[in-house]
């Protein structure tokens, strides 16, 4: 399969590099230190609301609560990630 069409059995790492113009950048990371999160943990959230991940709309959930989600997901997949790791190094 080519970049753009990956295997769907494939392992997601939870990375993505997005390339987008320098004015689109600035607005974000404003956005993101308006509201006193990281520009990663803002995007998150952003792309959360556009796909309605975990019904985050449809329960009409709280930014916070969306955010505290966001960053309660990452931790359990890096927490995942570094046990298939270790049991890999047995």
């Amino acid at each position: 399969m080519s970049p753009t069409h990956p295997r769907p059995d494939a392992a997601k790492s939870g990375r993505v590099l997005v390339r987008m113009p320098e004015s689109m950048h600035k607005r974000l990371s404003d956005a993101a230190g308006a509201e006193g999160v990281s520009m990663n943990l803002y995007v998150c959230g952003l792309l959360a609301a556009a796909i309605d991940w975990g019904g985050a709309l449809a329960s009409k959930r709280s930014v916070a609560e969306v955010r505290q989600e966001i960053l309660h997901q990452t931790w359990r997949d890096r927490v995942r990630r570094e046990e298939v790791r270790l049991l890999g190094e047995r």
